[in-house]
Order: structure tokens, then C-alpha cells, then sequence
């Protein structure tokens, strides 16, 4: 009896830990794209009709996209980004996107969110691979003119 008490013991100890780790690594402050100005996305070319990916803390744009030019924000920089040769389309834009040392594909979930007479707003993921990690992120796909 002694024996299962202490292995309990143990395993409890070790789970707030392992719970920990993953709530920290799913956090919005983990999300390395930075807020971006309409500004930002105008000197990509990556304003119009097209999409912005928001998400992180107040659920600010990441990730801008129209026609073939998309625009994120990184480390104060703003990064160019061109359709992937993989890219389907995705309202007047595309899903997949690269650019120097960075992959970033929108995985729109189709659930809509908010809708006005111009745009519709869904659930959608981002899965980014740069630095060698790939890290996925939920927020807000909003589409329109």
C-alpha cells in the first residue's frame, strides 16, 4: 500500500509541470509576428480586397494578404510574401505564403464569426515554420473589400 502511495505522490508532482509547459507553449505572447499598421501592409502591397489573419493579445493584424502579395511583421521588419507553389486560393488571395526563411499557411476553419456587407470574419489557424519551428496559433480570419 505504502508503494502506490508514493508513486502517486510522484506522478502528482510531476503533472502541474507538464501542464505548465503546454499552456505555455500555446500562448498568444509566444506568437512572433508582431501588430501590423494598415501602413505595414500598404508597403508589402498587401492591402485590398484580400484577408487579414488577427490574433494574439487584441486580436491585432499578423498577417495581411491580397492578390499575390501578403505582409507580416517580424522583430520590427516588415516581411514580403509571395504564394507558395502549393498555394490554393482563398477569397481573391492565397493560403500559402513564403517568404525569406519563412512558411506560413492559413487554415480557415469556415466557422463564421461576424459578418458585415463587406467581409466576413471566421475562425482560422496559422501554421508558421521559421527558425526551424513550426508553431500553430488560432485567431481570426477576416475577408473582403
Amino acid at each position: 500500500m505504502m508503494k502506490w502511495s508514493l508513486v502517486l505522490t510522484m506522478a502528482s508532482a510531476c503533472l502541474p509541470m507538464a501542464v505548465d509547459a503546454r499552456q505555455a507553449a500555446s500562448t498568444a505572447s509566444s506568437l512572433p509576428l508582431e501588430p501590423m499598421s494598415h501602413a505595414d501592409a500598404e508597403q508589402a502591397g498587401a492591402v485590398g480586397t484580400g484577408c487579414t489573419w488577427r490574433g494574439g493579445p487584441g486580436r491585432k493584424a499578423r498577417l495581411s494578404m491580397a492578390d499575390d502579395r501578403a505582409a507580416v511583421r517580424r522583430n520590427g521588419i516588415v516581411v514580403a510574401l509571395k504564394p507558395a507553389a502549393d498555394a490554393k486560393g482563398l477569397f481573391f488571395t492565397y493560403d500559402r505564403w513564403i517568404g525569406v526563411g519563412i512558411r506560413i499557411v492559413v487554415r480557415d476553419s469556415g466557422k463564421v464569426v461576424s459578418r458585415g456587407h463587406e467581409f466576413s470574419e471566421t475562425v482560422a489557424w496559422i501554421t508558421m515554420t521559421a527558425d526551424g519551428l513550426t508553431r500553430t496559433w488560432q485567431g481570426h480570419l477576416n475577408c473582403g473589400s
